[in-house]
């Protein structure tokens, strides 16, 4: 509930700055608060759009489905009179899925119906380097994002995504 509210009063002072149609700067707050200075820290990431779903009544939106297989994983949003629509995740290493209520203003703003990446992920890069295995799985991974209304946001962290 904190979390929320102290979201809500940081993302009116800081707001948000557009840099172009399809990069975002927007305003971050750590998911977990480890220690009293972590719950006022506050990190600028970049977002880059990648893929913005067709354009359509959001009241249209049915649902999706997620699923995850031989270490892919593919996202199919269904919205009424149009064909499924298709993400592919490929080499997977992370998903995480926060729901509708959940979700932060900056996670709404930055892939609402829209394909997102957050370029240079504090969140990634600390998941890199903890990841001790002596031969990866993947050549590079990126921090990709998915928000659904009615549904919440697909966080994956994953080699490529195709559409």
């Amino acid at each position: 509930m904190f979390y929320q509210r102290h979201l809500a009063d940081h993302s009116m002072i800081f707001g948000n700055t557009t840099l172009s149609s399809t990069d975002q700067t927007v305003t971050t707050f750590p998911k977990t608060y480890r220690d009293q200075f972590d719950r006022f820290r506050v990190m600028t990431v970049a977002i880059q759009t990648i893929f913005k779903f067709p354009s359509f009544d959001t009241g249209r939106y049915e649902g999706c489905e997620f699923l995850m297989s031989g270490g892919d994983a593919l996202l199919t949003v269904n919205v009424d009179e149009l064909p499924a629509i298709k993400i592919t995740f490929q080499r997977v290493r992370w998903h995480e899925f926060t729901a509708l209520y959940n979700c932060s203003s900056q996670q709404v703003q930055s892939a609402y119906f829209a394909v997102a990446e957050v370029l240079d992920s504090p969140s990634l890069a600390k998941y890199m380097a903890n990841d001790k295995a002596p031969a990866k799985a993947y050549r590079e991974l990126h921090h990709f994002r998915v928000f659904l209304d009615e549904t919440g946001c697909h966080e994956v962290y994953a080699q490529a995504c195709s559409f």
